[in-house]
């Protein structure tokens, strides 16, 4: 526990004494075994618009319009996303497609929860138009090989909202040789 080092172990124990702040140990500055190694990884991202998203830009998608791109090829196509909507009309389905949203909205919105007040929700009814009709989020086989809930998507939306909120751009001391 002195180290060699006797009398910093007695001012130590001193402080102690008078109530003072003692100083840092050395005990916990023991030197760590092994080679430093930091692992970065850089995602390049270019303008291509995301397939089978709507073409029109939003706002979001305006100001952010790599980031889009990247979460529409993450996400994947959004006619295969579907809920059931049961109306005074009957039922449908709809699809993420029908919402006019962007991949970047359906992020942003992702974090919402889907307890019949939420924006995505309020699209849903705009688009089976009724105001009043319930959404059932249950998959369907009826929908066909490939079709998704769209909880489940909202679940991937989720996880990249935190993997982009904690990105940052890369900088020039990222590319320089250690």
């Amino acid at each position: 526990m002195v180290r060699g080092n006797p009398s910093g172990a007695a001012a130590g124990l001193d402080a102690l004494g008078q109530g003072a702040r003692p100083p840092e140990p050395q005990v916990a500055q023991a030197p760590v075994a092994g080679t430093g190694l930091t692992h970065r990884v850089a995602l390049v991202l270019d303008d291509t618009p995301p397939p089978g998203w709507p073409k029109a830009a939003t706002p979001r998608a305006k100001a952010c319009r790599y980031v889009d791109g990247w979460l529409g090829q993450l996400l994947g196509d959004p006619s295969r996303v579907k809920c059931t909507v049961s109306s005074t009309s009957g039922k449908q389905v709809v699809t993420l497609k029908q919402l006019g949203l962007r991949p970047i909205d359906v992020v942003a919105l992702a974090g919402s929860a889907l307890d019949g007040s939420s924006e995505l929700e309020a699209r849903i009814r705009q688009v089976a138009k009724d105001s009043s009709a319930t959404i059932d989020y249950s998959a369907d086989s009826a929908w066909g090989a490939g079709a998704l809930a769209l909880p489940s998507l909202l679940q991937l939306a989720r996880a990249a909202d935190a993997l982009v909120c904690l990105a940052r751009p890369l900088v020039a001391s990222d590319l320089a040789t250690a």
